[in-house]
């Protein structure tokens, strides 16, 4: 479905992690998520559409996106 799911991180309760936040943008499969160390409302994500983005999770929205260039070879 394209989106990053983010659960909720409680200590191990008889229900089943709820989804807390979806990041919704990319337009083909996700390969890789990873935290911004300084700042961990901050979230980078890259995938398969060539896109990377800089995901602000207190608003579920990208801050950032880039977009690799397809070229033809030399």
């Amino acid at each position: 479905d394209n989106q990053i799911k983010i659960y909720d991180n409680l200590p191990p309760s008889p229900r089943p992690p709820r989804i807390i936040t979806k990041l919704q943008g990319h337009t083909n499969n996700i390969n890789s998520i990873s935290f911004v160390h300084s700042d961990n409302n901050l979230l980078m994500s890259s995938s398969s559409d060539s896109t990377i983005k800089l995901w602000d999770l207190r608003t579920a929205s990208p801050q950032l996106s880039f977009s690799a260039q397809k070229r033809e070879p030399l």
